[in-house]
């Protein structure tokens, strides 16, 4: 990850403007299928306290009753560095807080309780099919199911391939394990000195 996208990167971006940091925090999530999955409440935290530092340089405008031009200075000042992105990082948290919820509940159905009729998908999750297809269309286009494929035919979601068959089997150890990160199910063929990484998020597994 280039170091303008690293999280200190962001955070200071933020900070000091805020503008080029949404930039970069949009980049970042939509590189990072992780970063989908985790960072929702960090921004609604976030936007939470911008809102609290508007407050709080408004506050200072109300207090000063003898100069009306500080007053408005203050009150642009809470707008532009407190409320404004406040509210956008507030938004744009509770948004990617569900989007989240929503990956991993399907990613358990899928790969962990292996339902694989969109029926019963659609049955468990109380959906329609159709907006069934088109959440597992967008989970394996953004690579969360990358190994998985739609069979409308046969009104199903079929798992096509993995990344680890092959001859080399033989000198792995098959490990199982559900991700902590996106509750992705995994089934790998795993070396005894390597790291599990989860198929889905890419998270290592420390055991």
């Amino acid at each position: 990850m280039p170091i303008y996208l690293r999280w200190p990167s962001i955070i200071v971006a933020l900070i000091v403007f805020w503008p080029v940091g949404l930039w970069l925090l949009a980049t970042r999530i939509g590189r990072d299928k992780l970063a989908r999955l985790k960072v929702g409440q960090s921004l609604v935290t976030a936007g939470i306290a911008f809102l609290i530092v508007g407050g709080l340089i408004a506050a200072t405008a109300i207090g000063s009753d003898d100069d009306p031009g500080g007053r408005v200075v203050s009150f642009t000042l809470s707008l532009v560095l407190g409320w404004l992105p406040g509210a956008v990082l507030v938004w744009k948290g509770r948004g990617l807080r569900a989007q989240g919820m929503e990956i991993r509940k399907f990613l358990g159905i899928v790969t962990k309780q292996e339902i694989s009729s969109i029926s019963a998908i659609a049955a468990t999750v109380n959906l329609s099919p159709d907006v069934v297809i088109e959440t597992l269309s967008r989970l394996i286009e953004a690579g969360y199911l990358a190994d998985y494929r739609l069979n409308l035919d046969l009104n199903r979601i079929d798992h096509v391939g993995s990344k680890d068959s092959g001859d080399d089997n033989l000198s792995r150890e098959l490990r199982v394990w559900n991700c902590g990160a996106c509750g992705g199910g995994n089934k790998r063929y795993i070396r005894m000195a390597e790291l599990a990484t989860c198929e889905y998020c890419g998270v290592s597994q420390s055991g």
